[in-house]
């Protein structure tokens, strides 16, 4: 029965040695595995950064930018022609959104110069009697509150029609 005992453990452990087999990888294999996974998790960075810039905006992106970058350049990895491009895409998109908040930036500055300079003027013609040209504080008020100046504006005009879009 010993012999016996002897033969089953014998062909169990070809067995398993075959299934080992079967289930190791080729170099190859592990190659692709692990660029796949490198490739995913740089797409998994990339969305998260976007994610975030929608959420707390460019400058803590910046941050996270320099960190995966150093991270990157210590790897070694190389990263893949369409992660280049898609990095690419983003660097251009977000020059652009620098660009319109300087835009938004300098026209929020004017506009409120402006209203500022509005306001001086009116309390100038309120308190120090001010006249420009045959408008003074009381004619201001007056035509301000009268009927033909609300009615005269065409808010239509100024309003694009939900019909048109």
């Amino acid at each position: 029965m010993s012999g016996r005992v002897s033969e089953t453990e014998k062909t169990y452990t070809e067995r398993q040695a075959a299934k080992k087999e079967k289930k190791a990888l080729t170099v190859e294999q592990k190659l692709e595995l692990s660029h796949m996974l490198r490739q995913e998790q740089d797409y998994n960075r990339m969305q998260m950064d976007q994610r975030e810039i929608l959420v707390y905006g460019a400058k803590s992106r910046n941050r996270r930018e320099k960190r995966y970058r150093d991270a990157g350049l210590k790897s070694g990895y190389g990263r893949t022609s369409m992660l280049q491009a898609a990095e690419v895409e983003d660097a251009e998109a977000e020059a652009a959104w620098q660009k319109m908040q300087r835009r938004n930036r300098v026209s929020f500055v004017i506009r409120g110069f402006v209203s500022v300079l509005l306001f001086m003027i009116v309390l100038l013609m309120r308190f120090a009697g001010l006249k420009i040209g045959t408008v003074d504080y009381q004619n201001l008020i007056n035509s301000l509150s009268s009927e033909e100046f609300v009615n005269g504006i065409d808010f239509e005009e100024l309003v694009p029609d939900a019909e048109d879009g």
